[in-house]
């Protein structure tokens, strides 16, 4: 009996540790980010859209100067709005109030899921989520047995924390997924093929997570 009662609870156990994070094949969210860039504390809003089937993707912030790419990318006094575009392959960084776009050179990989280990389940605020965690990156999730029907609520790095996730939507038809006209003859960067610490630290944290079909395919080539 007590070996009985030893299998029933590791089985327990076993059943206990939810499956890995997965992305639906489109989603949308509103978000709020601290970063440290520069030495220096920014604090701004900003926007995700993701489309699996055709792999186009943005990311915005209301501060370029929160964000080590588009600040290197086209260093300004004036803080604005930047966009980083992924579309056909290709990640520009894209500033809607100034019409200008430029084009990374450095092809974005998406992060192995198998390096995700999960921590526990907890409450944050007042949410019950999942935790994971991934060298120095903490990834927080809604709770649900299916990995699709969970929903992104923050996320922890080194020096960028997404601390409220809002607005998360499965329906994209509401954004623009169009490559703007300033970006379609855009230069590279300035900050030449956009230094592989800013992509790896803002991209991989909003778009790491793909379908498990996607990370195959970039495995078999890259040699995840």
């Amino acid at each position: 009996m007590a070996l009985g009662g030893l299998s029933l609870l590791l089985l327990a156990v076993v059943q206990a540790v939810p499956s890995l994070p997965r992305w639906p094949a489109a989603w949308a969210a509103h978000w709020n980010v601290h970063s440290k860039i520069g030495g220096r504390t920014h604090y701004a809003k900003g926007w995700t859209v993701y489309e699996e089937k055709t792999g186009e993707m943005v990311w915005s912030t209301a501060s370029a100067w929160s964000s080590e790419a588009c600040s290197s990318a086209l260093p300004q006094e004036t803080d604005a709005e930047c966009r980083q575009i992924l579309q056909e392959g290709q990640r520009y960084i894209y500033f809607p109030s100034l019409a200008h776009c430029c084009q990374c050179v450095q092809q974005l990989l998406p992060f192995p899921l198998s390096s995700l280990q999960y921590q526990h389940s907890e409450t944050y605020f007042g949410k019950p989520v999942y935790t994971w965690r991934s060298n120095n990156f903490t990834y927080f999730e809604t709770q649900h047995a299916d990995p699709l029907q969970r929903q992104w609520t923050a996320f922890f790095s080194p020096d960028r924390v997404y601390t409220t996730v809002f607005n998360w939507t499965l329906d994209v038809q509401a954004y623009d997924f169009h490559l703007p006209p300033a970006c379609s003859q855009a230069a590279e960067c300035v900050s030449g093929p956009c230094s592989r610490h800013a992509s790896s630290i803002e991209l991989k944290d909003l778009f790491s997570l793909y379908s498990h079909s996607t990370l195959s395919e970039h495995s078999a080539c890259c040699g995840y």
